[in-house]
Formats: C-alpha cells, sequence, structure tokens
C-alpha cells in the first residue's frame, strides 16, 4: 500500500536543516531525496526498515521519527514495537521480511547483500517495488548516517 500522505513534517524532524546550516540549499536536497523515496513504494515497510535501519546505526532521532510516522499513517503499534523481533514475529510477512533482510545487509556491509537477497524480495513484492525499495534503504542508509555524521561536525563546530 503506497501512501501518499506527506512525510515533510518527518523530514524535518530530523533537523537537517540545523545540521547541514552551513552548506547552502544542502538540506533542501537532503528532504527532496527523503521525501521521494518515502513516495516510492510500500510507506508501512518503508517504515519499518527506517526504523531498524536507525536502530543499528544507533539514532535515536531517527527511530523516534519513524515511529511517529508509522503511527501518524496508522500503523500498528504492535508492529512498531516488534521491529528489533522481525524474523520471527507473526506480524511481518515474507515481503516485510525480505525488506528487513536487506535493510540490515545494507546497513553492515553493502558488499554481503547476495542475488537470493534481492530475489527473495522480487518473489515477494515484485520487480518494480524491488527497485524502488532498493533505493529507497541505499536513500534511508546514507541519509541517517548524514545525519549522524552532521550532527558530530555541529557540536565540534559549537565547541
Amino acid at each position: 500500500m503506497l501512501l501518499t500522505e506527506p512525510i515533510e513534517d518527518m523530514t524535518r524532524s530530523l533537523g537537517f536543516a540545523d545540521l547541514l546550516a552551513v552548506q547552502d540549499g544542502a538540506a533542501d536536497h537532503v528532504e527532496k531525496l527523503l521525501n521521494t523515496a518515502w513516495g516510492s513504494t510500500d510507506s508501512r515497510r518503508l517504515v519499518v526498515c527506517w526504523i531498524r535501519m536507525a536502530m543499528l546505526l544507533q539514532d535515536q532521532s531517527a527511530i523516534d521519527a519513524g515511529l511517529t510516522y508509522g503511527r501518524r499513517i496508522g500503523m500498528e503499534e504492535a508492529k512498531l514495537a516488534a521491529v528489533s523481533d522481525w524474523p520471527t514475529h507473526e506480524l511481518y510477512d515474507a515481503a516485510d521480511r525480505a525488506s528487513l533482510q536487506l535493510a540490515e545487509q545494507m546497513v553492515m556491509d553493502v558488499t554481503l547483500v547476495e542475488a537470493a537477497d534481492i530475489e527473495a524480495l522480487k518473489t515477494a513484492v515484485g520487480d518494480a517495488a524491488t527497485f524502488n525499495t532498493v533505493a529507497a534503504l541505499s536513500v534511508f542508509d546514507q541519509c541517517i548516517r548524514l545525519r549522524i555524521m552532521a550532527s558530530a561536525l555541529v557540536v565540534e563546530v559549537e565547541k
């Protein structure tokens, strides 16, 4: 299910405007990239991938933003609470599991993503949704990492 509800509040809540203020227009580009990624495929599946990626990268602000957005679009609280248990939790279907498997691999070591990981996603969601999911996860990974690094830079500049 593709939700078209705007997610600008979610991306704005991540603080890119403040974190990237030293570079004119950078925050706008990052927010546009994120907004495009969020609108590319099943928003509910992307929410759990975002949260899991943020968990692995230990970014509490990104986790909180994902949880808030998930609640705003009406996701089950139990599913949001069980993100860490996705491999065995009954609320996660084959498409969720394939997406989350890929999300975890991308965060930990993208070079270890195997053809079988992509095939599992294709089987679950089809070719077009696979491409859009991979693209969205790539954007999420880089944006969360950028937010973490920009936060560290802001702290360093303020010292």
